[in-house]
């Protein structure tokens, strides 16, 4: 029997059921098995732990040992994403960017995101989490429903009431974490 001659939708679903490394086997069969495993998003490794670190820092233009007459520094971005299975190593990808824009540091975060399944742990540490953050995060393509720890750290977050439901809504949420954060609404208060 000729595996690709199924309908789609059950090819789907038999794919979402197989295990990553028979996903691409299948993925290597034909041209349609690969169309479908790419426009679904099939496949993907599980990692328990992201974990996604943001640092501004300041960075001189000339090198050490050069006479520095003025303040001259410049400001940059750096992108750390974390990325752990359990019982198995980490796998760490740092990016760096000139100036302080968060746009290239979300599409850092988002290209790692589309490559992995994520399982129980998301955590955001020094993210400015504004609405192409939030869109990122509720993506079709962004299955979070077994997430179960959620945790923003020294983050800047510009989520409405609304999107911030929405956001937990979609996970499997057992704990929230929201450490030294700034919030742009009410959301949240100690009161």
């Amino acid at each position: 029997m000729d595996f690709s001659l199924l309908p789609e939708e059950v090819l789907v679903n038999v794919l979402k059921m197989s295990s990553p490394t028979t996903v691409t086997v299948a993925k290597r069969l034909n041209k349609k098995l690969n169309r479908i495993v790419e426009r679904n998003h099939l496949g993907k490794p599980r990692v328990d732990d992201f974990n996604v670190e943001m640092r501004s820092f300041l960075g001189r233009t000339r090198p050490v040992g050069k006479l520095q007459l003025k303040n001259s520094t410049k400001m940059h971005r750096r992108v750390v994403v974390t990325m752990r299975r359990k019982h198995k190593s980490r796998q760490i990808i740092e990016e760096a960017f000139d100036g302080p824009s968060c746009s290239n540091g979300t599409n850092v975060i988002m290209e790692e995101m589309k490559k992995v399944q994520l399982y129980e742990r998301l955590s955001f540490d020094g993210v400015t989490a504004d609405t192409e953050f939030f869109n990122m995060l509720t993506a079709k393509w962004n299955d979070m429903s077994f997430v179960q720890s959620l945790s923003f750290t020294l983050c800047h977050l510009k989520f409405s009431e609304e999107q911030m439901l929405s956001l937990l809504t979609r996970t499997a949420c057992h704990s929230l974490t929201l450490d030294f954060c700034h919030f742009e609404q009410d959301i949240i208060s100690d009161k």
